[in-house]
C-alpha cells in the first residue's frame, strides 16, 4: 500500500465495510436435483451467485435445507448431470415424509450432480453428503474451462448434458464449443466412493469452433434404436439468418471422431428464437415469437417442420406491452419411462403468466390445452418438482413479480374423488409463494410510526419499490424467522390480552383457548376441521374461573387441565367437567394470587401468594386418582408438597424449568432479587425441603423492575444433551433484558449477568412449551425468537421473527400481545390437521389469533402492498403518515376516431399515479392519477408553519411533461392531501412551477428553501409567507449533465450528476438577502452515479481523518468515498481526496443513512459515532456499509486475507484470490500491508496485490460477506482454527502467524 510504506499521508484514511444484508431474491435457474439421495426429493434454485437447495414435502410443502454463496464468482449457466437416470421404483418419496425420524439406506454416491458453468473460467460439480445424521456439506470439484481474450468468445455461457450421461458441452456467445466426454457411470460412482481427487466425470474435451452467434444448444434425445448416437444441436444466428447445426458421434467411439454437420437454414421469422426443447427421436421444437415449430430428421437432409398455430388466447393484460407476450420458459414434468417413450409432455409458459401443457407425438402432432393463469409476470426459471405418482407440481419464479407453486391434479388417495369433474381435478392450485421484490429503483429508510398513534418503532424500516403492473408493490423487507400462517381466527377486543393458552379439548378432538385481560378471560372452542369458532360461558366450561384474569394454564401430563387465576386454582378432567370431577383450591387465607408456573411434565403447579402474613410459595402435585394431605386442606387431586415459602418481599415474576426430574423455579421480587428454588415431586409431605433459595441481585434494576422471566435449556445440538447449565431470561419494564447461566449440580450456582436493549417499552418473555432450548420476547412491534447454545449469556441468540401470509402478502405484524402453542398431533383426530397446526405456533395479534408454522432459518420475510402501477419513486411522508409512491401506468383505451362514423381506435396510454400508503396500512388509501404524458422522477415533503402555528403540508412531485409542440419540459407540482382517521383520502393539486429542462432532483435546504435539479439546471427557490409565493434565485449554476441527487450537508449542497463529477456547492446570502449557489469543488473523477449520501465518520484519535465522506454508487457497480473536511480546513477548490473505492457485486441505484441494526446488536463507540448506510440495487439485493477507523480496517484486513486463502472457507476461490502470499509478483506489484489481529499492531507484510485491487483506495474496503463465513463456520473458535491452519503453512504468512500465534489468538476473543 502506497500509503504504508512509503510515508503518512495516507496513513488515517478511514475504510469501508460492506455487506449484504438482504440478499438477491431473483433466481435465474430452478433444477429438480436428487443431489442427496434418492429418496429425497430436492430442488436447485439458482441465482447469480448462489444457490439454495430445497426439499419437496407431500402437498408441495418446500423446505429450505442449505445455501451456498461462497463461489466468489457469478454463475453463467447450470444442468444437472444424472448418475443414476431414473429414481427407484418405489414410492420412497412418500415413505420418507410418513415414517418420522427414519434415516433411509444411503448410497455412497448421489443419484445426480449440479453442474454450473462460473465466469472464473471453471465448470465445477457439486453434491450434498451426510457425515452424520442432521449434518451437511457441499463437495465440490471444479475442471478448467480455457481461457479467451474476449468474453464473448468465452465458453461457460451456455451449458449442455446428454440426457443418458455420456456427454456434456459448453458453448460462447460466438464462435467457441468445447465437447466434453464423461467417465463411465460405474467409475464415476467407484470414484464417488473412494473420495477420489478427480470424481469428476468428465473423461476428455475437445474444442470445436462453429460460425454464428450461438443462440441455444442442447442435446438431441436418441431414437430407442439409435440409443447408442450422442446428438448436439446448436441453433445460431449466421448472415442474418437462423441456422440449425449439428455436432454427433458415437458413445463408444473417442470424441475426436464427433462430426461436425454443416449448418441447415431454419425457415423462420425475422426474429431472435426464444426457446428449443428437445424431444424424443432426435426430433426438437423451436419457438420464435408465438411461432411454434417442430422439427424432425435433421442428420438425414434438411429437417422436417411441422408448424403449429396455438389457439389465441388473449393476454389478461393488454396494455403491459405494445406487442405481443412471448414464450418465456418450458419443463417437462415427471412421467414414466414408458410414456416418455411413447410421446412428449410438455408445460409451456408465456410471459404473461398463462401456462399451456403441449404433447408432441413422434408423427409430428402437437395438442395443445390451457393449464391456467399463473398470475405472474414469467422468467425463464421453470421446473417440474413432481414424481410420476404425484400431481405435477410446477415451481416459476416470477420476473419483476413473485413466483409460485402450484400442482396440476390431486395427490394419491385411497379415496376415490368422483364428485369433481376432469377440470375441477386439473384445475391449477397454489400451494406456496416464491418472494421476488426485484427490480428495485428507489429505497426509503424511515422510523415509522403507527398510523393510529404516535409511538415510533424501536428502528428503521426498509421499504422498496418493486415489480411491473398489475404486480407493482412497496415491499418492506424484514429479516428474521418466518412465521408462515396456517390459518387464521378473527376475534374481537384482543388489544387487552395479557396471555394466551391453547390446550386440547380431548373428548372434541378441538382446540381451547384461553386468553387472559388484567381482569377477566375468555375462553373460545376451535375446530379444526370446520375452523368455526365458538365462544365458551361458564356454563359449557365448568373447569374453568373465566370472572378473573388468569395467571397460568396448561394440561398436565395426566391429561387433567389447570388454570392458576388471581383466587386460587382450578382443574378438571374435561373442559366441563362435573361437580365431581373438578378441583378447585381456593386461595381462602390469601389476599389473591400474584404469579404462577405450571410443569406439565411433573403435574406441578407453583403459586405465589399475598396472605395477610406475608407473601408465600407454594408447590402443588396434582394425582389423578385423587388424595388429600395431612392438612386436609386441599381438595381431592391436588396435593401440596409442604407448608408454603415464606418470601421477604413482593414477587413481580416467576419461571420454572425441569431439570433431570427436579423443578427449578425462579422468583424476581421488587427488589431486584432473584430466588432460585428446587422441588423434588417424588417427595411429598409437610417435611418436603425445597433445599432452600439461593439469591442474587439482578445489576442496575434498581430503577426499573423485572416483569417477566423465562427459563431456557441449552441447545442440545450444540451444547450436548448432558449439559449442566439453564439460563434465566428477565424482561425489564425499560425495554432492557437481562440474562444469568445457572449451574444444575449439587450445589447450583449463579454465574455472570449480560444486559441487551431490546426496546423501548416492557419485554414480555414466554417460553415454547415444547421445545425448552426456545423462548420468545415482545416489546413493542419486535417479536423475537430466543436460542441459547449452553456456552455462556452473551451467546443468547436473539432473532426476529415475522408473520406472513401467502394469501395476504400485506399483512402488517403489529404488536404480539401474547403467544402459545398447538397440542401435539396426539390430541388431533384429523391427520390433515395434525400434519399443518400440530405444535404450530400462536401467536395473539389486535385483531387476529394467528397459527403459523415457524421456519427455523433466517430469511428475509418480505410485506408488499399493491400499487397503481409499475413503482419507481417512493418516499415517507412524516406530516400524513403515508408512504407516497409514484408509478407508472399503462392501459388500453377506446378514442374516438377521426373519421365520421369510423370505429374507436384503440390506443396505449401511459400516466404516472401518486398511491398514499398509511405507514402499516395494508393498501393504498388514496390515488391521484395525472395525465398521460407526465412523468415522475422525484418527490419531496414539504411544511409550511405559519406565524398563527397552523401546518400546511404538501408533497412536492417533480418530473417532466410534453407539450403540443412535442417538447418536453420540466415541472414542480404541489399536491396538498386530505387527512381523515389517519389516512390520507383526498389530493388537492395547487399551482405548478415549470422548467426548461426534467426535474431530476428535489431537496429542502431549509424549512422555507428547496432545491432541484431541472435538466442541467440548479434551482434554489423560497417561499415567501408574507407574498405566499416562491421566489426564485436569479442566477442558478449549470451542471456538465443532469443531477441525479441531492444532498444538503449543513450549508454545503452536494450535486451527483448523471454523466459528470459529483459537485460541491456553498449557500450564501446575495446583496437583497436571498440565497445563491456558489461553487465549492468537485470530484477527481467523472463517473455515472446512481445514487448518493454523506455519512459521518468515526472519531480517530490522531485526527486526520475527515469528519465526513461523500459516498456516491456508479453504474460500474463501484462505491467511491470523497472526503469532505472541516470548513476551518478549506483552504481553497481544489477537488477532494479519493478516501476508498471499493466494488459490489451488484450497482446501488439508492443509498439512505439508516438505522436498521435491531437495538439488541451490541456495537463499539466507534461504529455508534458513524453513521450505517443502506443501499438498493436493483436485483433486490440491500447491501449495509460503514465507515471504520483505520485501526479497525486493519484488523478486519487481515482477518480477511485469512478468509481468503483458506480452503474451507473459500474453497472456490483460495488459489485466486486478489492478494498473494507467493514470492514471484502476479498480475500486479508486490505492496506493503497491514498484518495481524491486534488493535495497536503497526506491523506490515509484503504482499503480492493483483491488478483489480492495486491502489491504497481500493484496498480499504472490507468485504463483509466474507467475514461472515468465518462466523457462520464457528466464530471465535474458527478463527482460532484458521490461525492454527495458517502457522502450517509454508509462505510469508505461514511464517509470520507461526512466530506470532500466541498473540493472535489472544487478540481473536476482544476482535
Amino acid at each position: 500500500m502506497d500509503g504504508l510504506a512509503n510515508g503518512h499521508s495516507k496513513r488515517f484514511n478511514p475504510g469501508i465495510l460492506t455487506k449484504t444484508i438482504v440478499p438477491s431474491p431473483v433466481i435465474r435457474w430452478i433444477l429438480h436435483a436428487r443431489i442427496r439421495q434418492s429418496v429425497l426429493n430436492d430442488v436447485v434454485f439458482v441465482g447469480d451467485d448462489f444457490i439454495h437447495v430445497k426439499q419437496v414435502k407431500r402437498g408441495g410443502q418446500l423446505d429450505h435445507v442449505i445455501s451456498k454463496s461462497d463461489f466468489s464468482a457469478h454463475i453463467r449457466a447450470a444442468k444437472v448431470f444424472s448418475i443414476d437416470p431414473d429414481p427407484p421404483d418405489d414410492d420412497l418419496f412418500h415413505t420418507k415424509d410418513e415414517i418420522a425420524g427414519l434415516h433411509p439406506t444411503q448410497k455412497s454416491y448421489p443419484p445426480q450432480l449440479l453442474v454450473l458453468t462460473m465466469s472464473s473460467d471453471e465448470m465445477v460439480f457439486l453434491y450434498l453428503e451426510e457425515p452424520s445424521p442432521g449434518e451437511l456439506r457441499f463437495v465440490h470439484q471444479a475442471a478448467p474451462i480455457a481461457s479467451m481474450d474476449r468474453i464473448l468468445f468465452q465458453a461457460g455461457e451456455h451449458l449442455a448434458i446428454d440426457p443418458h450421461s455420456r456427454a456434456l458441452a459448453v458453448a460462447a456467445n460466438e464462435r467457441e464449443v468445447v465437447l466434453y466426454s464423461a467417465k463411465d457411470v460405474d467409475a464415476i460412482k467407484q470414484g464417488l466412493r473412494s473420495g477420489s481427487r478427480t470424481w469428476h466425470p468428465i473423461q476428455a474435451q475437445r474444442l470445436v469452433p462453429v460460425d454464428g452467434v450461438i443462440q441455444h444448444m442442447d442435446f438431441l434425445i436418441p431414437d430407442a434404436k439409435d440409443w447408442d448416437h450422442v446428438i448436439l444441436l446448436l441453433i445460431v444466428i449466421e448472415n442474418r439468418k437462423t441456422k440449425a447445426l449439428c455436432i454427433d458421434w458415437h458413445g463408444t467411439s473417442d470424441l475426436h471422431q464427433a462430426q461436425l454437420h454443416s449448418s441447415q437454414a431454419i425457415e423462420t421469422v425475422k426474429t431472435v428464437s426464444s426457446l428449443l426443447i428437445p424431444l424424443i427421436s432426435a426430433a426438437f421444437i423451436l419457438i420464435t415469437g408465438d411461432q411454434i415449430k417442430l422439427y424432425r430428421n435433421l442428420l438425414s437432409g434438411p429437417p422436417v417442420a411441422t408448424t403449429f398455430e396455438p389457439p389465441p388466447v388473449e393476454t389478461p393484460y393488454p396494455g403491459d406491452s405494445p406487442l405481443q407476450p412471448v414464450w418465456a420458459g418450458w419443463c417437462k414434468p415427471r412421467r414414466t419411462r414408458s410414456i416418455r417413450q411413447e410421446h412428449d409432455t410438455i408445460y409451456l409458459m408465456r410471459e404473461d403468466g398463462l401456462v399451456f401443457m403441449l404433447v408432441a407425438q413422434p408423427n409430428g402432432t402437437i395438442v395443445m390445452s390451457s393449464a391456467g393463469d399463473a398470475k405472474c409476470h414469467a422468467g425463464m426459471a421453470f421446473a417440474s418438482l413432481g414424481d410420476d405418482r404425484d400431481p405435477d407440481i410446477l415451481a416459476f419464479v416470477g420476473d419483476m413479480s413473485n413466483g409460485s407453486v402450484i400442482s396440476i391434479g390431486h395427490w394419491s388417495t385411497p379415496i376415490r374423488i368422483t364428485e369433481l369433474s376432469r377440470h375441477d381435478t386439473m384445475a391449477m392450485r397454489p400451494m406456496a409463494t416464491l418472494s421476488n421484490w426485484a427490480s428495485c429503483t428507489d429505497l426509503v429508510v424511515s422510523n415509522l410510526p403507527y398510523s393510529s398513534g404516535r409511538s415510533t418503532r424501536s428502528r428503521d424500516s426498509m421499504f422498496v419499490t418493486s415489480g411491473r403492473q398489475p404486480h407493482g408493490t412497496v415491499t418492506e423487507l424484514r429479516r428474521g424467522l418466518e412465521a408462515r400462517l396456517s390459518a387464521y381466527i378473527e376475534l374481537e377486543d384482543l388489544r387487552g390480552t395479557v396471555g394466551a393458552w391453547v390446550l386440547p379439548n380431548i373428548t372434541t378432538g378441538s382446540v381451547l383457548i384461553l386468553l387472559s385481560t388484567p381482569t377477566a378471560a375468555r375462553l373460545f372452542d376451535y375446530g379444526l376441521e370446520t375452523g368455526d369458532v365458538a365462544e365458551l360461558d361458564h356454563d359449557n366450561a365448568r373447569t374453568f374461573d373465566l370472572s378473573q384474569r388468569t395467571l397460568a394454564a396448561d394440561m398436565l401430563e395426566n391429561t387433567h387441565l389447570i388454570q392458576v387465576t388471581l383466587s386460587g386454582v382450578n382443574a378438571g378432567s374435561t373442559v366441563s367437567a362435573s361437580f365431581e370431577d373438578k378441583i378447585c383450591h381456593r386461595c381462602e387465607d390469601a389476599i389473591s394470587c400474584i404469579a404462577a408456573a405450571i410443569e406439565p411434565s411433573l403435574n406441578m403447579v407453583f403459586v405465589v401468594r399475598d396472605t395477610k402474613a406475608g407473601h408465600s410459595l407454594a408447590a402443588f402435585v396434582h394425582h389423578a386418582d385423587g388424595g388429600v394431605d395431612d392438612t386436609n386442606e386441599l381438595s381431592e387431586g391436588l396435593n401440596r408438597l409442604r407448608e408454603p415459602t415464606l418470601l421477604e418481599s413482593k414477587v413481580l415474576c416467576m419461571a420454572s424449568a425441569v431439570v433431570k426430574g427436579v423443578a427449578f423455579v425462579l422468583l424476581v421480587d421488587v427488589n431486584a432479587m432473584m430466588q432460585l428454588f428446587i422441588y423434588d415431586p417424588n417427595q411429598t409431605g409437610s417435611d418436603q425441603d425445597p433445599q432452600g433459595s439461593r439469591h442474587c441481585k439482578l445489576p442496575g434494576a434498581e430503577d426499573f423492575a423485572c416483569d417477566h422471566i423465562v427459563i431456557l435449556h441449552p441447545n442440545a445440538s450444540m451444547a450436548g444433551p448432558n449439559s449442566k447449565k439453564i439460563i434465566a431470561v428477565c424482561g425489564m419494564r425499560d425495554g432492557g433484558m437481562i440474562a444469568t447461566e445457572i449451574t444444575t449440580g449439587t450445589e447450583p450456582t449463579f454465574g455472570e449477568f449480560f444486559t441487551w436493549e431490546l426496546g423501548l417499552s416492557t419485554v414480555r418473555l414466554s417460553r415454547n412449551s415444547k421445545e425448552p432450548s426456545v423462548g420468545y420476547a415482545m416489546t413493542g412491534q419486535d417479536f423475537c425468537a430466543l436460542t441459547w447454545d449452553g456456552f455462556s449469556p452473551q451467546s443468547l441468540s436473539i432473532n426476529s421473527m415475522w408473520a406472513s401470509d401467502k394469501a395476504r402478502p400485506h399483512l402488517a405484524q403489529g404488536t404480539i400481545a401474547a403467544i402459545s402453542k398447538m397440542p401435539s398431533s396426539a390430541y388431533m383426530t384429523s391427520a390433515e390437521s395434525s400434519a399443518d397446526l400440530a405444535d404450530s405456533l400462536v401467536m395473539i395479534s389486535p385483531e387476529e389469533v394467528w397459527i403459523a408454522s415457524v421456519d427455523p432459518d433466517i430469511a428475509t420475510v418480505p410485506r408488499q402492498v399493491s400499487v397503481s402501477g409499475s413503482p419507481t419513486r417512493l418516499i415517507y411522508a412524516e406530516q400524513h403518515r403515508a408512504l407516497v409512491c409514484a408509478s407508472t401506468c399503462t392501459s388500453v383505451r377506446a378514442f374516438p376516431s377521426d373519421m365520421l362514423h369510423g370505429k374507436p381506435e384503440i390506443r396505449r396510454q401511459i400516466w404516472p399515479a401518486i398511491d398514499f400508503i398509511p405507514a402499516d396500512g395494508e393498501a393504498s388509501s388514496f390515488t391521484f392519477k395525472m395525465q398521460p404524458g407526465e412523468r415522475v422522477y422525484a418527490l419531496l415533503e414539504w411544511t409550511m408553519v405559519k406565524d398563527d402555528g397552523k401546518r400546511y403540508s404538501f408533497v412536492l412531485v417533480g418530473g417532466s411533461y410534453t407539450k403540443q409542440s412535442g417538447r418536453v419540459k420540466g415541472r414542480i407540482a404541489f399536491l396538498q392531501p386530505t387527512i381523515k382517521h389517519w389516512e390520507v383520502v383526498d389530493v388537492r393539486k395547487g399551482k405548478s412551477s415549470t422548467f426548461e429542462g426534467p426535474v431530476y432532483a428535489l431537496a429542502l435546504y431549509d424549512p422555507m428553501t428547496y432545491i432541484a435539479c431541472a435538466g442541467s439546471e440548479v434551482v434554489v427557490s423560497t417561499f415567501s409567507v408574507e407574498e405566499s409565493k416562491w421566489n426564485t434565485a436569479t442566477s442558478s449554476p449549470l451542471l456538465a449533465s443532469p443531477g441525479t441527487s441531492i444532498v444538503v450537508d449543513r450549508d454545503l449542497v452536494h450535486i451527483a450528476t448523471l454523466q459528470d463529477a459529483l459537485v460541491t456547492f456553498r449557500m450564501r446570502r446575495d446583496a437583497v438577502g436571498g440565497y445563491k449557489l456558489c461553487p465549492e469543488h468537485q470530484s477527481p473523477r467523472v463517473e455515472q452515479s446512481l445514487g448518493h449520501v454523506v455519512a459521518k465518520v468515526p472519531p480517530s484519535s490522531e485526527g486526520h481523518a475527515p469528519v465526513s465522506v461523500n459516498i456516491l454508487s456508479t453504474k460500474d457497480r463501484r462505491l467511491v468515498g470523497t472526503e469532505n473536511l472541516p470548513i476551518r480546513n478549506i483552504t481553497n477548490s481544489s477537488s477532494p481526496r479519493v478516501v476508498f473505492d471499493a466494488t459490489l457485486p451488484a450497482s446501488l441505484t439508492r443509498l439512505q443513512v439508516s438505522r436498521t441494526r435491531p437495538r439488541w446488536h451490541t456495537v463499539s463507540d466507534d461504529e455508534e459515532a458513524a453513521n450505517a448506510v443502506v443501499g438498493v440495487s436493483t436485483d433486490g439485493s440491500v447491501v449495509g456499509m460503514t465507515i471504520i477507523n483505520h485501526a479497525l480496517w486493519r484488523q478486519l484486513f487481515w482477518l480477511q486475507r485469512l478468509c481468503e486463502w483458506s480452503e474451507k472457507l473459500s474453497p472456490h476461490s483460495c488459489e485466486r484470490a486478489g492478494y498473494s502470499v507467493r514470492g514471484e509478483d502476479f498480475d500486479g506489484k508486490d505492496t506493503s500491508l497491514p498484518v495481524g489481529l491486534t488493535r495497536d499492531s503497526e506491523e506490515e507484510l509484503v504482499l503480492s496485490v493483483s491488478r483489480g485491487f492495486s491502489g491504497s483506495e481500493k484496498q480499504l474496503h472490507i468485504d463483509g460477506d466474507v467475514l461472515a463465513r468465518v462466523l457462520i463456520s464457528g466464530g471465535v473458535q474458527a478463527v482460532e482454527d484458521l490461525l492454527h491452519k495458517t502457522a502450517a503453512r509454508d509462505d510469508r504468512a505461514g511464517q509470520w502467524v507461526a512466530r506470532n500465534l500466541e498473540r493472535e489468538l489472544g487478540a481473536v476473543e476482544a476482535l
